[in-house]
């Protein structure tokens, strides 16, 4: 995939592993004791899959973009810790 995103982008900066930072949010919905309910409730878990998402958006769009989500009330009330994790860590 690396090599395809290099052929088809060749002045990008390619950094991470998005199956890297995916588990990392995963790891985050786990720690906060949502595991189950992810596993379970398919409109929840819709919800934080939209969160790595951000990283395939244009740099100078990523703030403003994370921003609407969490505006649009996208996220719910029990995931904000969730959400805090991403914006602090990832933002």
């Amino acid at each position: 995939m690396i090599t395809a995103l290099r052929n088809k982008f060749p002045d990008a900066r390619l950094r991470g592993c998005a199956f890297h930072f995916t588990q990392c949010i995963l790891r985050a919905i786990n720690s906060k004791g949502l595991k189950q309910r992810y596993e379970t409730d398919v409109e929840f878990a819709l919800k934080p899959r939209m969160l790595p998402a951000v990283a395939f958006m244009p740099t100078e769009s990523v703030v403003e973009i994370f921003e609407t989500l969490c505006e649009n009330e996208i996220f719910p009330s029990e995931a904000q810790e969730v959400v805090d994790y991403f914006e602090y860590t990832w933002i």
